[in-house]
């Protein structure tokens, strides 16, 4: 599995016993080795539990520095405009997609 992820097996068994984290690359090439989506690797297969993300918001409070707090605001921010241009012109469901 360690090959596959392109990852020293050292290193995803210091990741899987939470003893390190991974990168978001490495978080990545784990979740496709493992063909799970990101969500699922992190949370499990029921996902993010209901007021989760208030948790992880509070979890990242009390880890981070104020100016990483900042950045992922700023992060959040943009994907949430993302989102809503999207939403905005996406094809509806049922008409096929062109490329």
């Amino acid at each position: 599995m360690a090959r596959r992820a392109g990852l020293r097996p050292e290193r995803l068994s210091r990741i899987v016993r939470r003893i390190e984290i991974p990168r978001a690359d490495e978080f990545v090439r784990i979740a496709s080795v493992f063909g799970v989506s990101l969500d699922e690797l992190a949370y499990g297969p029921e996902g993010l539990p209901k007021g989760g993300l208030s948790r992880l918001a509070a979890e990242l409070e009390s880890l981070a520095s104020p100016e990483v707090i900042a950045g992922l605001a700023a992060l959040l921010q943009l994907l949430a405009l993302g989102i809503k241009s999207l939403s905005k012109t996406s094809v509806p469901a049922s008409s096929p997609r062109r490329p």
